[in-house]
């Protein structure tokens, strides 16, 4: 009864309350800021991205035959966009043709028709920034891509399928045993032990 009578008095001090705060308004929740309000659409899907990531990787093959036909008569390490590509080909075509890749720029190959669809899908929004052959026949081959496009900086390495490095690549795949390095800097405290294991073909030949 006595926990009753003080319910009773507080309800009917509340009620009686004419000077009651009014409850604050609601606050609007915070106006999302992903993604960011630009000019930037998102791939439909997971194939365009990889596709459109795939562009490059083309470029980083076609582009190694080139240099090796053409030597120093062509920039190396200037960057280039599609259309620059496309254009150093077609002035070149009679000498790729006859050269020791003829076959990738055969009139039947798929060289011209890949990188017209590159041309058209990707525009002007795609360039080599940066593209490193210098010893193409033994070493690794990377480029630096830039997808104005997708908003997209992508970091592309060679494989091992090519006329080039053929045999040296597989010399690396084969190469199983392991290696080790110091854990870098930034992972100290983030991953157990002191060294980090690596294949020691793929370390020899990235490192």
């Amino acid at each position: 009864l006595f926990r009753l009578f003080l319910l009773s008095l507080l309800n009917n001090s509340t009620m009686g309350n004419s000077e009651s705060t009014p409850a604050p308004p609601p606050v609007a929740p915070a106006e999302s800021t992903f993604p960011p309000k630009n000019d930037f659409s998102w791939p439909e899907n997971l194939y365009v991205e990889t596709r459109d990531m795939g562009a490059l990787s083309f470029l980083v093959y076609t582009w190694s035959y080139v240099l090796d036909t053409l030597g120093d008569s062509i920039p190396k390490n200037d960057r280039l966009t599609i259309q620059d590509v496309t254009k150093i080909i077609d002035d070149n075509k009679k000498a790729l043709q006859e050269g020791k890749h003829a076959s990738d720029f055969a009139d039947d190959s798929k060289t011209y028709e890949s990188l017209q669809l590159l041309k058209d899908r990707q525009g002007k929004g795609l360039s080599l920034e940066d593209f490193d052959a210098e010893h193409q026949t033994k070493e690794l081959v990377y480029a630096v891509g830039k997808d104005d496009n997708n908003k997209r900086i992508t970091l592309v390495f060679r494989g091992t399928t090519n006329s080039l490095a053929f045999k040296s690549n597989w010399g690396t795949n084969f190469d199983i045993a392991k290696t080790s390095e110091p854990v870098p800097e930034v992972l100290k405290g983030k991953i157990s032990g002191t060294k980090i294991q690596f294949h020691e073909g793929f370390h020899g030949m990235y490192y």
